[in-house]
């Protein structure tokens, strides 16, 4: 076992910046491989949007968080102690080779996965929103599904409260996202 976790800098569709630990298949992967991150760097990857719930029994879908897609700004390794308390990402994500050139049914079937319902909507939004911004292309964001993920997120970290405290809750809100027409 390695005193480091391999770790990444997402960009979330508001933009905001947030440090995940990697899934512990992807650390096992760069562990054997460390120069695999090469597909991982700008990569689309699923992350929650809200921190996980780890000491509620049976951990049913109403305790799982909201997920959505963000793009990998920056791969690196920390000690086991910081990284231990970030958020582990899903293992799900697609290359830069690939979701840039990809058609979205492509990119959007393998991302969505067994998601709930609402996290497969997101998911799908949240891919044309960075295919949208590879292309140069105006994207338009549902304000209803954006208000329908913050909901889903103070709602999870609520649940998450009662259990912990949470420094900032604020970072997990998501922003509306103004792109301009080109």
């Amino acid at each position: 076992m390695t005193d480091y976790l391999w770790c990444v800098t997402v960009q979330r569709t508001d933009g905001s910046l947030l440090n995940y630990r990697l899934s512990d298949d992807l650390q096992f992967g760069l562990n054997i491989d460390p120069k695999g991150q090469r597909h991982l760097t700008t990569a689309l990857i699923v992350i929650p949007l809200a921190p996980y719930l780890y000491d509620h029994p049976g951990m049913a879908d109403d305790v799982l968080p909201p997920y959505g897609v963000g793009q990998v700004q920056r791969i690196f390794q920390v000690s086991r102690e910081v990284a231990g308390d970030w958020v582990p990402t899903r293992s799900q994500f697609i290359g830069d080779n690939a979701w840039h050139t990809a058609a979205f049914t492509s990119v959007e079937g393998y991302l969505k996965h067994d998601y709930r319902d609402e996290d497969r909507l997101r998911i799908a939004e949240d891919i044309q929103y960075w295919q949208s911004q590879v292309k140069h292309r105006p994207f338009h964001q549902s304000c209803g599904l954006r208000k329908a993920t913050n909901r889903s997120i103070e709602a999870h970290l609520a649940r998450v409260g009662r259990r912990r405290t949470i420094a900032d809750q604020s970072e997990w809100q998501l922003a509306q996202v103004e792109v301009p027409s080109v």
